[in-house]
């Protein structure tokens, strides 16, 4: 069964088969459950709750993988509908994590 992590404050997906969606509507959920597993797949948004943004989340993700622990994250699909700011993710993210864009 693969798993999913969902960082998105709003949006809600249909999970594929054999597949269980777990949701973090806040950063600080984000945060807290980004290292609890091995997510096949992490879905982030931009924006998380009008207080911050998906920036944070890449942020972290950036600082496990500068101090020696990265995440165990197969693939990272951004799901903001804003391209320029999944753009500014994407180049950050790239060079430590397999990145892709929602619907590629």
């Amino acid at each position: 069964m693969r798993r999913i992590l969902v960082i998105d404050d709003m949006k809600s997906f249909d999970a594929p088969e054999d597949t269980v969606l777990v949701y973090a509507r806040t950063l600080d959920e984000g945060i807290e459950k980004l290292p609890t597993s091995r997510w096949d797949e992490l879905w982030l948004d931009y924006l998380l709750d009008g207080w911050h943004t998906g920036m944070e989340i890449v942020e972290y993700m950036l600082d496990c993988w500068i101090i020696g622990t990265p995440l165990e994250i197969g693939l990272v699909k951004l799901v903001s509908s804003k391209h320029a700011l999944n753009e500014q993710m994407y180049n950050e993210l790239t060079s430590c994590y397999k990145v892709a864009r929602m619907g590629s």
